[in-house]
């Protein structure tokens, strides 16, 4: 008679249990990694306009504000006033999905190398953070006009 040759059902259970068990291990890690990938690709969009907003200023002030001149949640502005004295919009841009800013404060980015008067710190915070979660984000705006992102706890 020839024997048969393949896996016992006792082997395949227990195949299928070590998978179970990486996979709960996994999957959370999983999701906390994807939420963080989406927080900080919402940051860096902010980064990204801010930069742009500072490389403009080359040319003459520009500001960077709320588009609704109160919140962010209603997305944001770059501006300069053109030859004509009126504004001219450089760019503008929807709200963040996931991510609410604050304070929602102007800047102004001084001709020539990008300056600006103030230095302005925005708390970028997801909408589902929970509790000492190293989900938030802080986007500094220097003297200089240069910006950066740091993570921080949520609160």
């Amino acid at each position: 008679m020839k024997k048969l040759s393949g896996f016992t059902l006792i082997e395949l259970m227990i195949t299928i249990a070590v998978g179970a068990i990486l996979m709960a291990i996994a999957v959370p890690s999983f999701k906390d990694f994807i939420q963080n990938q989406q927080t900080t690709s919402e940051a860096n969009t902010l980064l990204g306009s801010l930069m742009t907003a500072r490389s403009k200023a080359m040319h003459g002030d520009v500001t960077f504000a709320p588009a609704n001149g109160v919140s962010f949640a209603s997305g944001w502005i770059v501006t300069t006033t053109g030859t004509n004295g009126v504004a001219v919009t450089i760019l503008q841009h929807e709200p963040l999905e996931r991510l609410t800013a604050s304070p929602a404060a102007a800047i102004v980015f001084k001709q020539g190398m990008g300056e600006v008067t103030l230095p302005v710190s925005f708390v970028l915070t997801p909408k589902d953070c929970g509790v000492g979660a190293d989900r938030q984000r802080t986007l500094t705006v220097a003297l200089n006009g240069s910006s950066r992102i740091t993570r921080t706890l949520c609160p």
